[in-house]
């Protein structure tokens, strides 16, 4: 059986701590990345979420949605876990 997350980011990873170290962390909000809306709100938010999509699950690359997707956004997590800031801007 194989699943995807789809959207993998900071926000949806929960850190569990011990004596102020981190000792395991959860990913939750399992699903597809929120649409494209007309309302302001949403379409900010999109754009957070939008720097941790790979290239076919954007859109931008006509390839299949399959685990390197979540590879991916791994990647851009963990970019911004080291340097302070989101990969894309």
């Amino acid at each position: 059986l194989r699943v995807l997350h789809r959207n993998i980011r900071p926000s949806n990873i929960i850190l569990e701590f011990e004596r102020d170290r981190v000792t395991g962390a959860t990913l939750v909000d399992q699903g597809p990345p929120p649409v494209i809306s007309s309302d302001p709100v949403e379409r900010e938010r999109l754009l957070v979420v939008a720097g941790y999509l790979s290239p076919e699950l954007a859109g931008t690359l006509d390839a299949d949605v399959a685990e390197g997707t979540d590879l991916y956004a791994v990647g851009a997590v963990l970019f911004h876990a080291l340097t302070g800031r989101a990969p894309f801007v």
